[in-house]
């Protein structure tokens, strides 16, 4: 709940001013909501398994049948290979690419919440204690908790994107028919 008196200042505010107020919460926001989700390794996890429930058991290309019950534990197991290797290693599979060009990727809330704030840190030439002790650059230590999320993130969507294509029979269709088979996969 908001004091009647901040409530009453803020009404009270113009555009401008509003504008200003708006900014420095949303850059206070970004480090707390950071470390809630993006860089919260944990959160990524839980939430995969989350993520995987949801695409077996409520997606258009979850699971279908009892046999599918094997294909499915395959499925995210490619996806999760692609993802790793696209998001950590910087190598983007054929399954990645496609995913891509499909237009059925979208940032992932790790990506979106990488702080300015961490990220004008890192391109200090000074470097903290702790990444001189740990031999690595700031840059590194801010990125990789980023990119094993985006991999954890990709990992649910790759896996319902390969399933999508399989379901659709995409390489039996025409051009036409081909493209829009990938609009109901991507979106």
């Amino acid at each position: 709940a908001v004091s009647p008196e901040v409530a009453k200042a803020v009404r009270n505010m113009d555009y401008q001013q509003l504008n200003l107020l708006n900014r420095i919460m949303a850059t206070a926001a970004t480090p707390l909501r950071a470390g809630a989700t993006g860089l919260n390794l944990a959160f990524q996890v839980f939430n995969q398994f989350k993520d995987l429930a949801r695409l077996g058991l409520v997606s258009k290309y979850g699971l279908r049948s009892v046999t599918d019950l094997a294909m499915f534990p395959l499925d995210v197991a490619t996806a999760a290979a692609s993802s790793w290797k696209s998001n950590v290693f910087g190598s983007p599979d054929q399954l990645m690419m496609d995913y891509l060009r499909s237009g059925a990727a979208r940032s992932t809330i790790a990506a979106a919440l990488s702080p300015d704030t961490f990220t004008r840190l890192a391109q200090q030439p000074n470097q903290t204690a702790a990444a001189k002790v740990l031999g690595v650059s700031l840059k590194t230590i801010i990125d990789t908790p980023t990119k094993i999320g985006n991999a954890i993130e990709d990992t649910a969507k790759l896996a319902g994107f390969k399933r999508g294509v399989r379901f659709e029979k995409l390489d039996k269709l025409s051009p036409a028919a081909r493209d829009e088979a990938i609009q109901r996969i991507a979106y």
